[in-house]
């Protein structure tokens, strides 16, 4: 059926951000129900009437916001006064940051060597002293100096400056950075904020007139956002993926850095040549002067985007793929190398203006690269250039007895990732600066809450970083970054050295929230969290397009529409689909999510329940209870999901009777309606619930949850009454499974030998035709041109397998999409290869392939309708879509270009 709406209807629909007005609220709003005037225990000292008896010596007015922070604290706790004094001393000490605080009888002593080592003691003391729930320190000495030097974070609700909505902080008149906003982060530890922009919105350069037109008014604001987060105690740093590759007409100006064509059709930047570096070098020293309080740039040197001659390099082994750089003054150097002139090109301006600043080079597309490729790139980078990859990238797990693959980023996966392992480990050899780039909040698998409350995960990845000498952390994309519990236990981690003890670090984290004499319940529902949150299915195309983000608003089709599922990291898309396959591919059977799903609705309940318990009479857990809340509905909603359509395809295929599955799919119904309603109520009380900051909006809402829920009404009783007259009617319950469906193509399969099968026609140029017998499919292809074709198939409807391109030589090449999101590796990419058995045939000068597919290794076991996919490299095709939907992870394939065969 073809797709009539194309954008969500609540896309420009959208509620306002009412946790903007949390976010700006004062963070000592009032003293903690759970903290009381208590008499010290033994081991303690009373501090009530504490005050600053002496302020650290220092003239730059950098710690006043802390000064005043604390005395609030102290007032709100209602333990201000002139009794027990706080004294601030300078002294040398390990490293920046660190600090020493002695706690005596008579007064506590903070002692530092700079601003920052001062900030993190006070906030220390804020958190001790909620942790013991009154007005006493422990006597003793405590030392504290961080391991994660950096900690860079994003703001969460300021624009992206990508599409669909192009916003740019930098360039209007909202502050994106209210005060409190900014101090939240600085009690979770974050001392970096990134802002994305780039090179040509910020800078003017002598080789390109178009750069830096109107940056005035943006270099301005980047300065006052940098004079204000220092105040915090937060450094600035500019992301961008720089040197980007240019347009051909930007390209025209400086033809000298012309690398070649990128796949994009822009040009890559060249600065292996002299015109090109200097370019780059310029652009780099002029961003630091006109900003010079920005603490540093980070830059994708590799991946997202073309940018230098390495660009064109790749190669995975596994799939016999491989590109070349073209560029004739790169292609003789080893890619490694090629990588490297771009970094040390980047950091050679930048140092010239800041030689402080930190120069990051972010190698995010390295999953492209075999392992001594990266290597070889760790070796040759520049020595003041900081490396920083995907702490998770390519990660491998154990589910359900095989061996999964996660790309991209992960909350859910500890890691680190074997290219993760390879890249610390040459780093160590080759006494390089490494950080990691992770999601401390949320990540992929679900970003449409604040956080997911799962700190133990946390700490499995900085114990692990810290064994690979990582100094380090990016700690989010465009999400993952509210201040929570989850950036808290990321900065305190930060300055953790010993991880012998993961229940007791949850305890303490605890503590800050709630007390120490709720920290043990609260650190078992944390735990009951983990346990579950580890079942979420580690498959990328599952956590791109799955229904675990925002369920509770997709509609559900009892008659199928071979809708495409929306993506999860914008608020673009109808929540309309019901191609289910298409959010496993082959990472996982629909029975094994299905397993991992009811596992982890399973736990979290359980971690639910605990966490109610424990926040009895303590308001300060309540938005803790929210954030769980919401987050059990949307899996037991995912849950509910997978199993309606498991339910519906059994239905299609005339398993099991059909009134009994049909009463099993209208109480899914009715339990989806109540999940909407259910979240609406949280919704209405909780604004952070729903908003997803990649994509700028709402995925969720009492609006268009209520929406949700009279679609379904509609579902129950319009089609519910159709289908089920469909079979009181002895039809097939659902004709779509039978191969009927509106304005699609469709062949006749013809059973028996294939010269006896008619040809349909491929355009003016090519055929096909098809046939069948008890064990094999048959496919010829014949093109009056030399070319290759891609095809592919749905032996299962709705459910593409991996498509493949047929060369006319009769190889077949497993593209590099079915590598990196159909999860086809390993063993799964040797049953691919199985399946493919091509021959090339005479062909006078054309093409002519035929294609044997084992009907057993295919799953295609029952003579039901198929769907096939054809597409030939000069541009002709089968079936042709209007308005094709080519989204991540299957660009290639849009469910309109499938027609069916019918046996």
């Amino acid at each position: 059926m073809k797709r009539t709406l194309k954008l969500d209807p609540f896309f420009h629909d959208q509620p306002d951000k009412s946790f903007l007005d949390d976010l700006s609220s004062p963070l000592h709003a009032q003293k903690p129900s759970f903290f009381v005037d208590r008499a010290p225990q033994p081991g303690e000292v009373a501090v009530s009437g504490m005050y600053l008896a002496s302020r650290f010596p220092e003239e730059t007015g950098l710690l006043d916001v802390s000064y005043e922070d604390f005395s609030r604290f102290l007032t709100v706790c209602g333990m201000s006064g002139k009794r027990y004094p706080l004294r601030l001393i300078k002294e040398e000490t390990e490293c920046f940051e660190a600090y020493r605080i002695e706690v005596k009888p008579e007064e506590t002593i903070i002692a530092a060597g700079d601003t920052e080592g001062v900030r993190r003691a006070l906030i220390y003391l804020e958190d001790e002293l909620t942790r013991r729930e009154g007005p006493c320190l422990p006597l003793g000495e405590i030392a504290r100096r961080p391991a994660m030097k950096s900690r860079i974070t994003r703001c969460f609700f300021s624009p992206i400056n990508r599409p669909p909505k192009y916003g740019d902080e930098l360039s209007d008149d909202i502050d994106y950075y209210p005060e409190e906003y900014l101090n939240r982060l600085m009690h979770d530890g974050a001392n970096g904020v990134w802002i994305y922009t780039r090179f040509s919105d910020l800078v003017p350069v002598s080789a390109l007139p178009e750069y830096g037109q109107g940056s005035e008014a943006r270099i301005e604001k980047l300065n006052r956002v940098i004079k204000k987060c220092a105040r915090y105690g937060i450094r600035v740093y500019v992301f961008a993926i720089e040197p980007v590759a240019l347009s051909e007409a930007l390209s025209r100006h400086i033809p000298q850095a012309d690398g070649g064509v990128a796949y994009n059709g822009n040009h890559l930047f060249c600065v292996n040549s002299r015109e090109g570096r200097a370019m780059v070098e310029e652009a780099g020293a002029r961003l630091f002067e006109r900003c010079p309080g920005l603490g540093g740039f980070i830059s994708i040197t590799y991946g997202e985007r073309p940018t230098s001659c390495s660009s064109a390099y790749a190669s995975l082994p596994a799939i016999g793929y491989r590109s070349e750089m073209t560029c004739p003054r790169c292609r003789t150097i080893a890619p490694g190398q090629a990588l490297a002139n771009a970094a040390a090109a980047l950091a050679a301006g930048i140092h010239r203006a800041a030689p402080q600043a930190e120069v990051i080079s972010w190698t995010y597309g390295h999953r492209m690269w075999p392992l001594e490729d990266v290597r070889d790139y760790v070796r040759r980078a520049p020595a003041d250039v900081v490396l920083m990859q995907n702490f998770e990238e390519l990660s491998r797990a154990r589910q359900l007895g095989r061996i999964r693959r996660g790309v991209d980023y992960w909350l859910s996966c500890a890691g680190p990732s074997p290219l993760f392992e390879a890249t610390a480990g040459e780093a160590m050899a080759a006494g390089r600066r490494m950080y990691m780039k992770t999601q401390v909040c949320c990540s992929h698998e679900v970003a449409s809450v604040p956080y997911v409350p799962v700190p133990g995960l946390l700490f499995d990845k900085y114990r692990a970083a810290r064994r690979q000498n990582v100094e380090g952390v990016m700690q989010c994309w465009y999400f993952g970054n509210y201040p929570s519990l989850m950036s808290k236990a990321a900065g305190e981690l930060a300055f953790e050295h010993d991880f012998a003890d993961k229940h007791a670090f949850l305890r303490r984290l605890a503590g800050c929230f709630a007390g120490s004499s709720r920290a043990e319940a609260i650190a078992r529902a944390w735990e009951s969290f983990e346990a579950g949150y580890r079942e979420y299915p580690l498959n990328v195309m599952f956590s791109y397009y799955g229904p675990m983000h925002d369920g509770p608003v997709w509609a559900l089709h009892l008659k199928p529409r071979n809708y495409s599922l929306p993506r999860s990291w914008q608020t673009l898309d109808p929540t309309d689909g019901d191609r289910i396959g298409e959010c496993l591919l082959s990472g996982h059977t629909l029975p094994e999510a299905l397993t991992l799903a009811h596992r982890m609705t399973r736990r979290w309940a359980e971690g639910n329940e605990r966490l109610i318990s424990a926040a009895r009479g303590c308001p300060e857990l309540a938005e803790q209870l929210s954030v769980a809340g919401a987050l059990n509905l949307l899996f037991k909603s995912g849950y509910n999901i997978l199993r309606f359509y498991q339910l519906r395809e059994r239905l299609g295929l005339g398993e099991g009777d059909p009134r009994r599955t049909l009463r099993r799919m209208r109480s899914l119904v009715l339990r989806e309606m109540e999940n909407s309603r259910a979240l609406s109520r949280l919704c209405e009380a909780d604004g952070r619930l729903g908003y997803h900051s990649e994509g700028e909006g709402y995925k969720f809402f009492p609006k268009k949850l209520a929406w949700r829920e009279d679609r379904l009404k509609e579902l129950l009783t319009v089609e519910f009454p159709e289908v089920e007259a469909r079979v009181e009617q002895g039809l097939p319950p659902l004709a779509y499974y039978a191969g009927e469906e509106i304005d699609a193509s469709a062949y006749r399969l013809r059973r028996g030998s294939i010269t006896r099968a008619a040809w349909e026609p491929i355009g003016g140029h090519a055929a096909f035709r098809a046939a069948f017998d008890d064990e094999t499919l048959t496919v010829d292809f014949r093109s009056d041109r030399r070319e290759s074709v891609r095809m592919g198939m749905e032996f299962r409807l709705m459910w593409p397998a991996p498509p493949v391109v047929l060369h006319p030589d009769g190889r077949v090449e497993i593209p590099v999409e079915d590598y990196l999101y159909y999860g086809t590796f390993g063993r799964a990419l040797s049953r691919l290869r199985r399946l493919w058995r091509v021959e090339a045939l005479s062909a006078d000068g054309g093409a002519y392939l035929r294609v044997r597919l084992s009907r057993k290794e295919a799953g295609w076991t029952e003579d039901r309708p198929l769907k096939l996919y054809l597409s030939t490299a000069g541009g002709e095709m089968w079936c042709r879509e209007d308005d094709p939907i080519h989204t991540l992870g299957k660009s290639t394939v849009s469910p309109g270009e499938y027609g069916w065969l019918l046996p």
